[in-house]
């Protein structure tokens, strides 16, 4: 089975996206074929802004604050104890193919160009993984044989 991902940068990636690539490179009836980045450009907002969204978003401040307590609690209980080698699988990620889409956002929907469409496309992909960007729509979900 051929696989692209819609990823980030692999040193933003968190332990349980890079424990399920390395699970992926292992398997040899799967094969991670294409990584699809984020070509835009970044927009890092300031603090002030960040503090500022939270507060007037309809997303409770509260609620954000006693979830991140859970997880915390949740972290001294229940530990991950299984060795984990990110630089190794970093590594295996960086001789993997790479493209940079450069999707046009419109509200919290992503829609990639013709040009990116066609590329995925040529790798001829059995399935895509999305672990970056926002809601997608068009003609990216049928590039690959099972979406």
């Amino acid at each position: 089975m051929r696989i692209g991902i819609l990823i980030r940068e692999p040193k933003n990636l968190q332990n349980w996206e890079l424990n399920l690539f390395s699970q992926i490179i292992k398997n040899p009836h799967l094969n991670l074929v294409l990584l699809i980045k984020d070509g835009r450009p970044s927009k890092r907002s300031s603090i002030k802004n960040r503090l500022l969204r939270l507060f007037k978003s309809k997303n409770n401040f509260f609620w954000k604050i006693l979830y991140n307590v859970q997880l915390k609690i949740e972290s001294l209980f229940f530990k991950n104890d299984i060795p984990f080698d990110r630089e190794n699988i970093e590594k295996k990620l960086s001789v993997i193919d790479t493209i940079y889409a450069t999707p046009t956002k419109k509200s919290f929907v992503d829609f990639f160009e013709e040009t990116d469409v066609k590329i995925i496309e040529s790798y001829k992909l059995d399935i895509i993984l999305r672990h970056e960007f926002n809601i997608i729509r068009g003609k990216i979900l049928k590039s690959a044989k099972f979406g």
